[in-house]
């Protein structure tokens, strides 16, 4: 993994949460991921740079690199939840001059933003133990296939 900012003329390179010097020039923290990047240090590095900026952008060059990038940016989700933030990854084509080549690589514009006003007061996602319960009760009642659950569930009891 590498780090770079780029800068921008006016409007160029600005994002909210970007490190602006002056009106005129902003940079945004750039990550680079390869394919012997560690998931949890890279997860580190990201969810570093979105506390302190808000937003960074993460390029990756290469199906392993792309894979490595994406663990990364769902690791760094738990790393922010002490903090009540959550984040947003698009993913996008660019082109990157690397060694007087050009090569296609993704990036990915990842921002952080709070919880939802209806998440604050619970969990934002469900935790192991409401999915062990619930794959429980799948059991339980016969319909471990998601699909005959789904249809057991749109089964209308009054027909019996």
């Amino acid at each position: 993994m590498t780090t770079s900012g780029r800068s921008g003329p006016r409007g160029g390179a600005w994002t909210p949460g970007g490190r602006c010097q002056g009106p005129w020039r902003c940079t945004i923290e750039v990550l680079r991921v390869s394919a012997h990047s560690i998931p949890n240090k890279v997860a580190g590095a990201i969810a570093g740079v979105l506390r302190d900026v808000g937003t960074v952008e993460v390029q990756a060059i290469g199906a392993e690199a792309v894979n490595q990038a994406v663990k990364a940016i769902a690791i760094t989700r738990s790393y922010l939840e002490g903090d009540r933030y959550d984040l947003t990854a698009v993913p996008e084509f660019v082109k990157l001059r690397l060694h007087d080549q050009e090569r296609t690589a993704i990036k990915f514009a990842v921002v952080r933003h709070p919880y939802d006003e209806g998440e604050a007061g619970s969990d934002a996602r469900p935790d192991a133990e409401a999915e062990v319960e619930a794959d429980a009760e799948g059991e339980a009642d016969g319909h471990t296939d998601p699909d005959a659950r789904k249809a057991a569930a749109s089964e209308d009891p009054l027909e019996e």
